[in-house]
């Protein structure tokens, strides 16, 4: 009996979970990220042809900002994700929504860290986001957030009146 045709679908996921493996993203990390892109989806296998496609950039990226996309055959890095709390990921990972978004354009780690320094500057100087605490790092997941969705929301009266917000 033949093989059955690989399908655009599972080449996708089998691509996003060799992205994965090269990341070396822990299966909370890829949850947390996958849902934070997607409306709270927790699989590749929930999302469609295109916003499978928009994930593989997204892990594409990531690979590129920590300097792993060298090839094929080169062996990655591993991406530090798994050493992060997960309060750290989420404020990593919206942080990447914003730079697909076009609002920040570094996507880096480092421009991360520097943002929430000058972010925390009024309430005293942090210069490590490991000192921030419970409710500092909430307080920065939900400043990203808004900030994110301000640009959304900017971006929809941008295309709804096709002024420019003018």
């Amino acid at each position: 009996m033949p093989a059955a045709p690989v399908t655009r679908r599972a080449s996708d996921i089998k691509r996003i979970h060799v992205l994965r493996g090269r990341l070396g993203m822990d299966e909370d990390a890829y949850r947390d990220l996958i849902g934070s892109l997607f409306n709270g989806a927790r699989s590749s296998t929930a999302l469609d042809d295109a916003q499978r496609q928009r994930f593989v950039l997204h892990l594409q990226g990531l690979m590129r900002q920590l300097g792993n996309f060298a090839g094929a055959d080169a062996r990655p890095q591993r991406l530090p994700l798994p050493s992060l709390t997960p309060r750290q990921r989420k404020m990593f990972s919206v942080w990447q929504q914003l730079a697909d978004a076009g609002l920040v354009k570094d996507r880096r780690m480092a421009a991360l860290d520097a943002w929430i320094t000058r972010r925390t500057w009024p309430g005293g100087r942090v210069d490590n986001k490991a000192w921030l605490g419970g409710k500092g790092e909430d307080q920065v997941i939900e400043a990203l957030k808004a900030w994110l969705r301000r640009g959304h929301d900017m971006m929809t009266t941008t295309a709804e009146t096709g002024d420019g917000g003018r």
